[in-house]
Formats: C-alpha cells, sequence, structure tokens
C-alpha cells in the first residue's frame, strides 16, 4: 500500500517545501508520474530574498536538486497557491 502511495504521489507530495542546490526555497508543485524528481517553483532567489515571481524548475537537473526537505520557511510571505499551482478551477 505505501508503494502505491508513493508512486501516486511521489517521495515528496506537492507543497512540501524544499531547499536546492541553488539555494533556493522552492515548493514541490507537481510530482509527474514515472519521473524520479518532482517539479518545484521557486520562492526565494540564491541570496534567500522572496522573488516577485516563481520559476518552475525540474529537479533532475543537477543545478536545482533537492538538497533537503524543510518544515518550515518563516520568513516567508503568505503564498497564494494561484502562483505556485496556476489557475484553480472551481
Amino acid at each position: 500500500m505505501a508503494t502505491a502511495l508513493i508512486r501516486a504521489i511521489g517521495v515528496h507530495p506537492p507543497g512540501t517545501l524544499m531547499q536546492l542546490k541553488s539555494a533556493a526555497v522552492a515548493v514541490v508543485s507537481r510530482s509527474p508520474l514515472g519521473a524520479p524528481s518532482p517539479l518545484v517553483a521557486t520562492l526565494t532567489g540564491a541570496r534567500g530574498a522572496p522573488i516577485a515571481a516563481t520559476h518552475q524548475r525540474d529537479t533532475c537537473q543537477t543545478e536545482y536538486a533537492i538538497v533537503t526537505a524543510l518544515a518550515a520557511a518563516p520568513s516567508l510571505p503568505k503564498i497564494l497557491p494561484e502562483r505556485v499551482y496556476g489557475m484553480m478551477l472551481l
């Protein structure tokens, strides 16, 4: 059952905060089926300062590899879900 869950949502589920090799903080936006690493949206630049626009990054690329998962990033302002996940239709 655990294997099926990991296959469905990935090792790092959407919404997980990550520290990238580039030193940026990012949030997992999705884990494509069959992909070894998730896609993330950056929340900070390499120096740790919040950025105005998120950038989608593929953590399979060496420069954007995941260093560690973060429990919280208290220095970040509230982020609108649309900024990370795209427009949501209800």
